[in-house]
């Protein structure tokens, strides 16, 4: 079974909470399977909940993987469009993995990021050196 909750904010970005719940089909009462999704659910709203109360367009676990692309875009190694003068993308936490990221990319390629803290969320920010 799997479930998805979303939210929308007042300027229509959407914020996004799923999980898979394995519920084997047995014959017999199914009622430790419903309070196992009852409390998946239940889970799953605290965390939507939490993440826009963060602020933000993308949770910590889509912002470590967008980095790469953040880079690639300002860097214009990829000649495929002219390069951005930046990128920036409003996430409510940055995670260790997100911090990584950025310190690998700067590396890699010719860009700085930096991160500003808002009244909402932490904004991220890639120029080319």
């Amino acid at each position: 079974m799997g479930m998805l909750l979303y939210a929308e904010t007042s300027e229509g970005h959407r914020l996004a909470s799923s999980t898979t719940l394995e519920i084997p089909l047995r014959s017999g009462s199914l009622s430790k399977q419903e309070v196992k999704a009852r409390q998946r659910g239940q889970e799953m709203a605290k965390w939507l909940v939490k993440q826009i109360e963060l602020g933000g367009v993308v949770d910590e676990y889509l912002a470590d993987q967008i980095i790469i692309f953040m880079a690639l875009a300002t860097s214009g190694i990829l000649e495929i469009t002219p390069p951005n003068e930046r990128c920036e993308v409003l996430v409510g936490e940055v995670s260790l993995h997100t911090e990584t990221a950025m310190r690998i990319a700067e590396k890699i390629l010719n860009v700085v990021f930096s991160v500003k803290k808002q009244k909402t969320g932490h904004l991220i920010e890639c120029i080319r050196r």
